[in-house]
């Protein structure tokens, strides 16, 4: 009997090719989409030496003709394509099949999170052409999409509006609900609509997602501490946002910040541009306020209703709202995306730091970098069946345990 999974998410995916697809929702379905790795699940991940990794892979791949020859392809795609996730390989020197069930990753230096690398969503395996070995088939549909797989169909509801949820809450068809997606109705509605919890469970989770501004206007740059602490005071006690202090989700802590004398010299209207996801437009109104009443600087909100839309249209904005998240299951992965927006000579020190595992060292330093400010981190709230063994990690991960 092929088991059914309804599932709420706020959009589709950009795209579902795991050498071009970056965004999260891609992340949220790639395990239903793709094989991937798991150490101690479908393979064994081992160390043979302070710089070489043995990957043997168990019967689970085997039986379904996948060898380590497929996995291995896969990493030289990335590497020779240079893909957006070539970054997270850089470390890398090689990789040799060794027979048909292993093969060997020689690296230049030695990283703990090497393992949730090579677990994550863009290790797939390939055909000899190079094209993803499908674990399951993407339909999409009126309301959605589904992924129908070998024993399971996963049913997604795309739905970003917040009197929508409840409704379907009440009908008693989904079986959770969309977390990335901020939804206000279910810490307030749902509170005073107790047969709910009959049914459902209210679950929460500190999310990954790092909410950043990104200033076209470099005037800014010396006011970035400042603003950040006056976004922090106009957003207060949300409970979807935690107040962070850099791009590894520290916490915000009361501290002096110092504050320059002489106020922006910024002329003219600025753009704020942000994609229509809630809390999106609070804080990009907060932003304005900010602006206005410390700066003097008048702004007008610019609403693109998708992210696809903000990406084309970042070039007619001044100051954009966005998110990065780490794209495997450790925030200091997010180090390498700043990389490109810091000066070479921090390049430098951040890889090097990096590669000796001082993190608390880099945190110091990585609190902005020239154009981009972290602001906020992000707090998951769901509703699950209760019938339902589902949880959501903190990395965006639907974890199904009905087996």
């Amino acid at each position: 009997m092929v088991a059914s999974y309804f599932f709420e998410i706020d959009d589709y995916p950009l795209s579902i090719d795991p050498f071009i697809s970056t965004d999260f929702n891609f992340k949220i379905i790639s395990d239903f989409l793709y094989y991937r790795l798991r150490d101690e699940i479908n393979c064994k991940i081992v160390n043979l030496d302070k710089n070489i990794i043995e990957i043997r892979l168990f019967d689970y791949f085997l039986e379904r003709n996948i060898y380590s020859e497929n996995f291995v392809k896969c990493f030289h795609r990335h590497i020779h394509e240079k893909t957006p996730y070539f970054k997270y390989l850089i470390f890398i020197e090689k990789v040799v099949v060794v027979s048909q069930d292993a093969f060997r990753l020689y690296t230049r230096t030695s990283l703990d999170f090497f393992k949730e690398v090579f677990q994550s969503h863009f290790i797939i395996p390939v055909t000899f052409l190079g094209k993803p070995i499908k674990k399951g088939e993407f339909i999409k549909n009126q309301d959605g999409f589904k992924i129908i797989s070998e024993d399971k169909t996963y049913n997604f509801l795309v739905n970003k509006s917040c009197e929508n949820t409840i409704g379907f809450l009440k009908e008693g068809n989904l079986d959770l609900t969309a977390f990335s997606h901020p939804n206000e109705l279910l810490l307030t509605d749902c509170s005073n609509n107790s047969y709910l919890f009959d049914r459902y469970k209210l679950e929460s989770v500190r999310g990954s997602l790092v909410y950043y501004l990104k200033f076209f206007n470099q005037q800014f740059g010396e006011y970035f501490e400042e603003i950040r602490k006056l976004l922090h005071e106009e957003i207060k006690n949300n409970p979807f946002l935690i107040p962070v202090s850099d791009f590894l989700g520290s916490e915000s802590k009361n501290r002096i910040i110092k504050t320059p004398n002489k106020r922006s010299s910024v002329l003219g209207t600025l753009k704020i541009g942000y994609s229509n996801y809630f809390p999106n437009k609070k804080i990009a109104v907060a932003l304005q306020k900010v602006l206005l009443k410390r700066y003097a600087v008048s702004s007008v909100i610019v609403e693109f209703d998708n992210l696809q839309l903000l990406i084309e249209n970042m070039n007619n904005v001044d100051i954009v709202l966005s998110i990065t998240f780490p794209v495997i299951d450790n925030l200091n992965i997010l180090l390498l995306d700043i990389l490109p927006d810091v000066s070479s000579e921090l390049q430098k020190q951040i890889l090097k730091d990096f590669q000796l595992g001082n993190f608390t060292k880099i945190a110091s330093y990585t609190s902005f970098t020239r154009s981009m400010l972290p602001i906020f981190c992000s707090q998951y709230y769901y509703f699950k069946k209760l019938e339902r063994r589902i949880e959501v990690s903190s990395f965006g991960e639907i974890i199904i345990d009905d087996d």
